[in-house]
């Protein structure tokens, strides 16, 4: 990541959607950080979440951008 495609989480996390194992998440992008790059670090933060809550796959149901504040904000689905 570089100062033209910057992405955060500001702490967001993962937040339960009401739906059993989905959740929604955002990560906030700057520059030129498109969805894939939005993608790529949501991969990361999945990872120990997964673990930690014991789940094996995943199956990213959406993805929506927002313009300001500049944000993806997926709809996730796990699954053990």
């Amino acid at each position: 990541m570089g100062i033209f495609n910057a992405t955060a989480t500001y702490g967001y996390g993962f937040k339960p959607t009401g739906n059993p194992d989905e959740y929604f998440a955002r990560i906030y992008t700057g520059g030129f950080a498109g969805q894939g790059t939005a993608t790529k670090r949501l991969i990361q933060e999945m990872e120990p979440f997964m673990k930690e809550k014991g789940y094996s796959k995943y199956n990213i149901l959406s993805a929506r951008f927002n313009l300001i504040p500049s944000f993806f904000k997926f709809t996730i689905k796990f699954e053990n």
